[in-house]
């Protein structure tokens, strides 16, 4: 079936994502240009350097829909231009309104990438050029589209788990063909198509692609430590991690004792020299260059608030840990700055627009450790040495108690759990609740309850409050599909059942 109105779409963002003069002069879906040397191809996949929206997750839900956030009700009383309705209806987990919106930029750029990896799988076989080229092109023509399903599955679908093979999946979408049908596979499909994209991909012979934004096999075992992570493959994660960990080379962790202020600005509070690290102010190539990346992605939050919950803030030591100190802003700090009312804003990179989504080392020495205690046979000991290594790198030097310890798997598996989120809070929250729903072990389960205004129809009614829910297991946790892209698939693709 034809679905020109999706493939337009696929177009724009496509094109829209190559803003170079080079990327300028390459093919797309919506020019004429014809492919004929791998050149061509290669500059698709250097072009993910440049062009912003094919490394940023548009990830409204990893600010707004995790125990990580908290939205005070008398802080959006006060300054309610700070968090925009829409960006509302994920806080409070919202399926009616969602759907309505004019686009969802998630949905759409990962699909963008799907396209850009098809069009180069469909042509790399034809052009002229360098064999050896054309089989890298290939391989991480695969990983690109293998890792945009995973994005998509763990969004728009419910966790993997036996239980939920059957249910809805990603739509499928291998060919740049408008005549390919794009219906829904179901999540055992969908998860057969990453297996086979990842298989591919594994066929690349590049060690290390000195470029956070090329994959290698380093950086593909990195994304496999979390993949099978989350698929309950324990053992298969850890080898999956020790191939990255000892093969990172120019990945390497950052010591955030070695953090200086930023350059101030003019719109700056008293604060800045105090709370605000060099990083934030990092310029575009900075971002992609920063050492602790395997595979250039970011979540991105184009409201620039993400604002710590009471909980988040409280898993800080909040004198001696370098990622309180630099990233937790107090009064919002900066351009955003909230002088009235005490007020958290989680920024990193790009005065808060970023929280990291794709693999780094820090990630991939947390999944080990998490996979080592929760495997049949649990190594305690090894798991701790991996995050107290990380810790090093993070709390104050000289602080005592620097070291995490444990006398069993739970107390051991909440301890690594609880530095998963100092490190990497945001980002990866989202997922790792779904995930925890579906493990065998209790203590990582997570219900959220929060109160907060009435939301609905492009509104707050800020004269009442009610509390929402996210339980354990629920269907919410299928973000729902923006209704433009199922009016324009003509009845193919279905909204997620709730």
């Amino acid at each position: 079936m034809k679905l020109k109105y999706m493939n337009l779409l696929l177009a724009v963002a496509f094109m829209a994502a190559a803003c170079t003069d080079f990327l300028s002069e390459l093919p797309t879906k919506g020019t004429n240009q014809p492919i004929t040397t791998i050149e061509q191809l290669n500059g698709l996949l250097d072009g993910l350097s440049s062009a912003q929206g094919s490394w940023q997750e548009n990830s409204i839900t990893m600010a707004y829909a995790t125990d990580d956030s908290h939205i005070p009700i008398d802080f959006y009383d006060a300054y309610p231009v700070r968090v925009s309705v829409p960006n509302l209806y994920y806080y409070t987990f919202n399926i009616e309104d969602i759907p309505n919106e004019a686009v969802d930029g998630l949905w759409g750029g990962q699909f963008s990438l799907i396209y850009r990896a098809n069009l180069i799988l469909a042509n790399v076989d034809k052009v002229s050029g360098d064999p050896d080229v054309k089989e890298r092109v290939k391989a991480e023509a695969y990983f690109l589209r293998a890792y945009c399903y995973w994005v998509l599955a763990n969004y728009y679908c419910l966790p993997y788990a036996p239980a939920h093979m059957e249910e809805q999946g990603v739509p499928k979408k291998i060919s740049i063909s408008d005549e390919e049908n794009y219906s829904h596979m179901t999540l055992r499909e969908t998860y057969e198509l990453i297996d086979a994209d990842i298989e591919e991909a594994l066929k690349i012979d590049v060690e290390d692609s000195q470029n956070s934004w090329r994959a290698d096999k380093a950086t593909i075992h990195a994304f496999l430590s979390r993949y099978y992570m989350y698929r309950g493959e324990y053992d298969k994660a850890i080898t999956a991690a020790n191939y990255a960990l000892e093969h990172k080379g120019t990945t390497k962790l950052r010591d955030y004792n070695t953090l200086v202020a930023g350059i101030p600005e003019y719109y700056v509070n008293p604060l800045d020299t105090i709370f605000h690290s060099e990083i934030e102010n990092y310029t575009t190539p900075q971002i992609v260059n920063w050492e602790e990346i395997f595979y250039l992605r970011w979540a991105y939050i184009g409201s620039q608030w993400m604002i710590p919950s009471p909980e988040l803030l409280a898993l800080y030591d909040q004198q001696n840990d370098m990622r309180f100190k630099w990233f937790m802003h107090p009064k919002g700090n900066r351009r955003f700055s909230v002088t009235d009312m005490h007020i958290w804003r989680y920024s990193m990179f790009s005065d808060g627009r970023y929280a990291w989504s794709g693999p780094t080392i820090q990630e991939v020495m947390l999944n080990k450790a998490e996979c080592l205690v929760r495997k049949t046979n649990p190594d305690i000991a090894g798991a701790l040495a991996l995050v107290n290594e990380l810790r090093v790198h993070r709390i104050a030097s000289g602080t005592p108690d620097l070291h995490l310890t444990a006398l069993g798997v739970d107390e051991a598996l909440i301890k690594i759990l609880q530095e998963r989120r100092r490190e990497l809070p945001f980002g990866h929250r989202w997922w790792d609740i779904r995930r925890f729903s579906v493990t065998e072990t209790t203590v990582d389960k997570v219900a959220i309850t929060r109160v907060f205004h009435p939301v609905s129809k492009g509104a707050a009614d800020r004269t009442q409050t009610v509390t929402y829910t996210l339980p354990v297991g629920s269907r919410r946790y299928a973000v729902p599909i923006n209704g433009v892209e199922i009016d324009a698939s003509q009845g193919i693709l279905k909204q997620n059942t709730y």
